[in-house]
């Protein structure tokens, strides 16, 4: 007799390393409640418990967020599919709940996500293809 899988509940969550500082590289994840300050220390990237990414600046006030409050929680991170690189979050069972952008921008070497001294939230590396929106 074997020891098949018959019934499991889709709630696992992939286990990378939590990014640190101010950006995020391939493979590297933000979970609920972590977060990337941007190097002057006023401009934080918080991935919340609620499901939404957020952009909290100076007396935290908000300058961005993902619109995806009150979806399931997983984790961010940056995803390379089919030569096209976006910030994804994805939800238990590795769901995908939301991707930016969300065109054939081609990042071919080093991308990383990068919170700026200035609040702006930015996707780098080096282009290839269509290029930045």
């Amino acid at each position: 007799m074997s020891n098949s899988v018959r019934w499991h509940t889709h709630s696992w969550i992939e286990q990378l390393p939590a990014a640190r500082g101010s950006e995020m590289g391939i493979g590297q994840a933000l979970y609920p409640g972590d977060s990337l300050v941007s190097p002057n220390g006023k401009y934080t990237l918080i991935y919340q418990g609620d499901g939404n990414l957020v952009v909290y600046g100076p007396a935290g006030s908000v300058l961005w967020a993902s619109g995806t409050g009150g979806q399931p929680a997983g984790l961010c991170k940056l995803v390379i599919d089919g030569g096209r690189t976006g910030v994804s979050l994805f939800g238990p069972g590795m769901k995908l709940i939301w991707v930016k952008p969300d065109s054939n921008q081609l990042l071919q070497n080093n991308p990383r996500l990068l919170v700026q001294d200035d609040g702006n939230l930015v996707l780098l590396g080096d282009w290839g293809g269509a290029g930045p929106e």
